[in-house]
């Protein structure tokens, strides 16, 4: 069976919702559906939601069957999700979705199996016998514990939304299920609790976190980059010589910036006029600004006056201008500030991913794959030859980096007597704009623990280097 003859997403490029009116509707379309036989003549109008207009997006993702049809409750239910989404839907979410469901239905007619059928014994049940599958999957090292879990969850959610629809009526329980309580920490640091329902074709991921891997726990894993590394990421970037991925980089190193951030900064964001004797200069980011943060809070980036004063001089360049010309926003102030050589930004901002395009000209959306396609093919190579191939990074590692720097600078004060370490804390909390205080006790922890290696390493290595000095005197001694 070839590829193409596969479930499998595909994108829309433009999707209107819309409902059947009478022809004599004055906002009435006609449609006209083909058959081999006949065609189908239709009038529809488009739905329109309160505030925000019709229902319409760009790129929604289906899922079809092996013969290219749709798959009607797959597409529902993504539907129906889009619904309950609409007005701030971020399309991955959807693609993720119909992957998820796409990759069943391969699972189903692969096995021939009906997935709308609940047999007495659940083990021949369609949601038992993918979760038996995803495990196998998982055991063979062909998908990420991960994957599995997040398939299994869409799948759960599938099967629920089309029982409470009434599409779906089981003889069969889909799985067994029971209520249990789960503690979590709020957002402000209070110990909560809340009653979840768990089915036994859930995918549970035993974690075991390595305490000397490096890294931090800042919105993902993120392994800052030592001192000497970061040098040398200047040093190379400066010899690449492509004046847009440095001044990326050293936003997001001195700035502690996520990469949606830097990337949806505006033109008119660097033309701040510069306070006299101020090393630093303030950006607002977050709702209403034109930049983004993650989970859109507002939050204020302070930019070193010499690397404010690059950006300046970059946003009025020729290079700059010659790049925004080319772009679909032209020369105002809201242009993007880094934008590609064909003038397309490299990560769109959230008002751009809900602005409709009727042409449906835009077929992806833009989210930072250009800077991880440079890193991977001009930066690495070159940091590996001076490193080592060990090296690894992606720009998300120099907000660590940054946290690193900060905290570095803040635990000397501290050791100096200058400030106490509840100052440190709160400094390096407020300035990486962190909800919890126990994602900046991260950082904290973090070059404690290190040091701490350090120490035992050295005293091993000094043992060892005593052994060895024994056994060569008890060697001379014979």
């Amino acid at each position: 069976m070839s590829k193409e003859a596969l479930a499998r997403r595909v994108g829309l490029p433009t999707f209107t919702l819309t409902k059947t009116c009478e022809s004599s509707d004055p906002n009435s379309i006609r449609r006209v559906i083909s058959t081999e036989s006949d065609a189908v003549t239709y009038y529809c109008k488009a739905i329109t939601v309160p505030t925000i207009g019709p229902f319409n997006c760009n790129n929604l993702p289906i899922v079809v069957d092996a013969n290219g049809a749709p798959w009607r409750e797959a597409c529902l239910f993504i539907l129906s999700r889009l619904e309950n989404a609409i007005g701030h839907a971020n399309m991955k979410t959807f693609v993720g979705i119909a992957d998820d469901l796409a990759a069943f239905r391969r699972y189903v007619d692969s096995e021939c199996i009906d997935w709308t059928v609940f047999a007495r014994h659940k083990h021949v049940r369609p949601t038992y016998r993918y979760r038996g599958y995803l495990m196998v999957k998982v055991g063979a090292g062909e998908i990420a514990p991960s994957t599995a879990r997040r398939r299994m969850l869409t799948l759960v959610g599938f099967y629920r939304w089309l029982v409470a629809e009434n599409c779906l009526k089981p003889e069969y329980p889909l799985w067994n299920e029971k209520e249990v309580y789960i503690q979590f920490t709020s957002e402000v640091g209070e110990r909560r609790s809340k009653v979840v329902k768990s089915t036994d074709v859930g995918i549970r991921i035993s974690k075991q976190e390595d305490p000397y891997d490096g890294t931090i726990k800042d919105g993902g894993k993120l392994k800052p980059l030592a001192i000497n590394e970061q040098e040398k990421l200047i040093q190379t970037l400066v010899e690449i010589g492509n004046t847009e991925m440095t001044l990326i980089h050293l936003v997001a190193l001195f700035t502690g910036a996520r990469i949606q951030t830097v990337l949806t900064m505006k033109v008119r964001h660097s033309r701040v006029e510069l306070p006299k004797g101020a090393t630093e200069i303030p950006v607002i980011c977050g709702p209403g600004t034109g930049i983004d943060t993650k989970y859109g809070k507002h939050l204020t980036l302070l930019f070193p006056r010499w690397l404010y004063e690059q950006l300046r001089i970059y946003s009025y360049s020729d290079r700059a201008n010659v790049r925004r010309h080319r772009s679909a926003r032209g020369e105002p102030d809201d242009a993007y500030l880094f934008v590609s050589s064909h003038g397309n930004p490299y990560y769109d901002d959230i008002a751009d991913t809900r602005r409709f395009d009727a042409q449906g000209k835009k077929r992806y959306q833009a989210s930072g794959a250009a800077v991880r396609v440079f890193i991977a093919d001009r930066v690495l190579p070159i940091m590996q030859e001076k490193l080592g191939q060990h090296f690894h990074y992606q720009l998300h590692d120099l907000r660590a980096s940054f946290g690193m720097n900060m905290t570095d600078g803040q635990l000397k004060l501290v050791e100096n007597g200058v400030i106490t370490l509840h100052d440190a804390r709160e400094f390096v909390k407020i300035r990486m704009g962190h909800e919890r205080a126990s994602t900046t006790d991260g950082y904290l922890r973090h070059r404690k623990k290190h040091r701490l290696v350090r120490q035992v390493q050295q005293h091993y290595e000094e043992h060892l280097r005593g052994l060895i000095d024994l056994a060569k005197a008890g060697g001379s001694g014979q």
